[in-house]
């Protein structure tokens, strides 16, 4: 047994294990913090393909034990969402090269973000990045990174657009770090959705709030007897 499988979670969806010979990578999409996305082929089907960096599960037994672990409930997660809107996700490669992982979804409903920058060990695609991944402020990648990219997320939801499509990368990047730039926020925006977007995309991470909270407030905007709506 594998060191992925003997992590696999007793109570997840099952999740279908992809054999690495039967992708065919045709060309690099983008890079992350995470991993690598190419554009390939699965059973005559376009995919995309991301092949996570080994760094990711690096560190103590006990912290390859963890993110091992996080690994297989989010593969689980992804495993059970069925819906037009949410990119299809197939399943995971276990035996890629020098016994790299990787997963596999559908790429009819994905884009490619053209502004991802590669600098100094950094990756990330500029608009979604947390000012300390961009000033160096910090070495340590924590949930409140994912919880900005989030928050920019909420904005993509509530405008259908793209955050700062027309700025150069240079001005983005100057922005982000000075805490200048965020995405325009529309007038009409609900109050509950402008205020945790914005707790969201913080420039400290301290004022962020975790996902738990996330959760918490978008259930109870959901359960609102005026149902509150992102609204354009």
């Amino acid at each position: 047994m594998g060191r992925f499988e003997s992590t696999l979670p007793a109570r997840i969806p099952a999740v279908q294990i992809i054999k690495n010979s039967d992708l065919e990578e045709l060309r690099e999409l983008g890079s992350g913090t995470f991993g690598t996305v190419y554009h390939g082929k699965w059973r005559g089907t376009d995919v995309a393909i991301k092949r996570i960096n080994d760094r990711c599960f690096a560190g103590k037994a006990s912290e390859q034990e963890r993110m091992r672990t996080d690994f297989w409930n989010e593969a689980g997660k992804l495993a059970s969402l069925h819906h037009p809107n949410v990119v299809a996700f197939y399943g995971v490669v276990l035996d890629g090269p020098g016994g790299s992982v990787a997963t596999v979804g559908d790429l009819g409903l994905s884009k490619v973000k053209c502004q991802t920058l590669i600098s100094g060990g950094v990756r990330g695609t500029l608009p979604w990045m947390a000012p300390e991944l961009l000033n160096g402020s910090s070495s340590l990648v924590s949930e409140k990174v994912d919880v900005f990219s989030f928050g920019i997320v909420m904005w993509e939801l509530l405008t259908g657009e793209e955050p700062y499509a027309e700025l150069h990368y240079g001005a983005i990047i100057g922005g982000i770090v000075n805490n200048t730039l965020r995405p325009p926020v529309p007038e009409s925006c609900n109050p509950q959705w402008r205020a945790l977007m914005e707790q969201c995309w913080s420039a400290e991470p301290s004022e962020r709030p975790s996902f738990t909270e996330i959760g918490k407030s978008l259930r109870a905007m959901a359960a609102s007897p005026t149902k509150a709506q992102p609204q354009k």
